[in-house]
């Protein structure tokens, strides 16, 4: 679907580098943020199509993050998708309970 907006969040700068130039390539606009928090405001302002959330998150983790989004009125539509190196169903798990619509693991291919 080009034309739409991914937020991408991951802490780790390669991670997000593959994801981005997925995305680009595939023709869509992207956003990119480091942490849970910064996640929930870039949601809050530029009101992305869909949210690809790391776990493993500094300062607000992805689980925590994404109960905040779910919770929010202006954000709660958003799908989110958490996209993790944590592989255990009780990530799963807490994830589907935090409001995630889907859950993947890494590598994704």
């Amino acid at each position: 679907m080009p034309g739409k907006t991914v937020l991408v969040v991951d802490d780790i700068p390669e991670q997000r580098n593959i994801l981005v130039t997925l995305l680009r390539y595939s023709g869509y606009e992207f956003l990119e943020a480091t942490d849970g928090k910064a996640a929930i405001q870039m949601a809050r302002e530029q009101h992305p199509d869909l949210i690809l959330m790391d776990a493993g998150l500094p300062v607000l983790d992805g689980w925590e993050a994404t109960e905040q989004l779910k919770q929010d009125s202006t954000t709660s539509h958003i799908p989110v998708i958490m996209l993790t190196a944590y592989a255990l169903d009780v990530h799963r798990a807490r994830a589907l309970q935090a409001g995630c619509d889907s859950y993947l693991t890494r590598p994704v291919a």
